[in-house]
């Protein structure tokens, strides 16, 4: 596969997580992350793993790269998110 041709859910392995503040559940790919509230605060929180679609990507020509720049993406979010 080249990099032209990379699929429609290339780089969406994890969710959002910019969305945070009004939705309760964020979707990725495999990834998915559910927000409890309590109030105008978030209680608990679950990760959840979609073990079907890992396999999916794991035989995906393009899952070296596409987990590369999904783990970019991630990281770049996470540090936004804590500032």
């Amino acid at each position: 596969m080249t990099m032209t041709t990379q699929p429609a859910c290339y780089g969406g392995m994890f969710p959002d997580i910019l969305a945070t503040p009004i939705q309760t559940k964020l979707v990725g790919k495999v990834f998915s992350i559910e927000l409890q509230r309590a109030g105008l605060a978030y209680q608990d929180k679950s990760l959840i793993a979609d073990r079907e679609q890992w396999q999916h990507c794991l035989q995906c020509d393009a899952f070296d790269h596409c987990y590369k720049f999904a783990m970019a993406k991630l990281a770049l979010e996470t540090s936004l998110s804590s500032k």
